[in-house]
């Protein structure tokens, strides 16, 4: 995953427990989060400036992970029971923090590192499969969720109406929001979405 602002600053999770940040115009690694004790599934920044220290990890131990790279150090660890890899999206600005694993999304406050919500995806109308990615919209009126078997579920966080697309054949692999497209004189975000069918596909949500 690569730093919001400082495009050459990038981070990196492995199957050998652990976590690098490295700077590619050098082609240095400038930090290492050692403190896993097993696979890490998933390792990206936090947007916002009041964060452009901090790394957040998913590990198979079954915790989350707030890092504070000046240091380096382990600000905060959240136990998620986890059989598979969790998917983690996070919108600075605003100062939340969302994890995902199979069926289920927990949202963290950043400033106090308490959980604001949990919510079970069955409970969503049309839901199907499982969870394989979040992703917070730019102005974060949006919150994205890909599933399993192709579809993806947009949610409005001002209405709470939920949104569904069901184009891809193939597991939803990653989101990814733009704040417009380059024709509309509109500031409305789309949404671009990625399957394991070799298809992407792009949207604005309604």
């Amino acid at each position: 995953h690569f730093h919001a602002s400082q495009s050459s600053v990038m981070c990196t999770a492995s199957d050998d427990q652990q976590v690098f940040v490295w700077d590619i115009s050098l082609g240095n690694r400038v930090r290492a989060l050692k403190q896993h004790t097993r696979e890490v599934t998933s390792a990206c920044f936090v947007d916002g400036h009041a964060y452009e220290r901090v790394v957040v990890t998913s590990c198979a131990d079954q915790h989350v992970r707030l890092w504070d790279l000046r240091v380096p150090s382990m600000l905060r660890a959240w136990s998620m029971p986890m059989d598979h890899r969790a998917s983690i999206a996070s919108h600075g600005t605003n100062h939340i923090l969302a994890a995902g694993i199979e069926r289920r999304v927990v949202v963290w406050d950043l400033r106090t590192r308490c959980s604001l919500q949990s919510f079970d995806l069955d409970r969503m109308v049309n839901f199907t499969g499982e969870l394989t990615c979040l992703a917070f919209s730019p102005c974060c009126s949006y919150f994205a969720i890909g599933s399993s078997l192709g579809s993806v579920f947009c949610i409005n966080l001002q209405s709470r109406c939920t949104m569904l697309t069901q184009r891809h054949s193939d597991a939803i692999s990653s989101l990814a929001w733009g704040s417009s497209w380059p024709w509309r004189a509109d500031a409305a975000p789309y949404l671009t979405c990625a399957s394991f069918d070799s298809t992407c596909s792009c949207w604005i949500p309604s």
